[in-house]
């Protein structure tokens, strides 16, 4: 497998800032998540700014979610090493909606 020392330090990096700044980001998420064109713009923005630092580094979307995602992936075999947040947390998040969305119901 074979990662570049500075893919690994940027996902380092960009872990410590997303806890970091965690209600920036979410404030950041919520006002862009209601503009999915705004979202993908930025995305695009962040894959072309980091295109010569860390190759194996990719922004995108969660198609269901609309959450950001960014993923750590092996130049060679194309095999993502990390993704963040991980599928589980996407997972664990649409669960928790779809809940709140049956209590609302219930109360209604």
């Amino acid at each position: 497998m074979k990662v570049a020392a500075t893919d690994a330090a940027v996902v380092q990096s960009t872990q410590q800032t997303t806890v970091a700044n965690s209600a920036a980001s979410t404030t950041m998420t919520s006002s862009t998540s209601s503009d999915p064109q705004l979202l993908n713009q930025s995305v695009d923005k962040l894959n072309k700014m980091v295109q010569g630092l860390a190759n194996g580094l990719q922004f995108s979307v969660d198609e269901e979610s609309k959450v950001p995602v960014v993923k750590l992936v092996d130049l060679d075999t194309k095999e993502v090493i990390r993704q963040i947040p991980t599928e589980e947390a996407i997972s664990i998040a649409q669960a928790i909606d779809r809940f709140q969305g049956l209590l609302v119901k219930e109360k209604a």
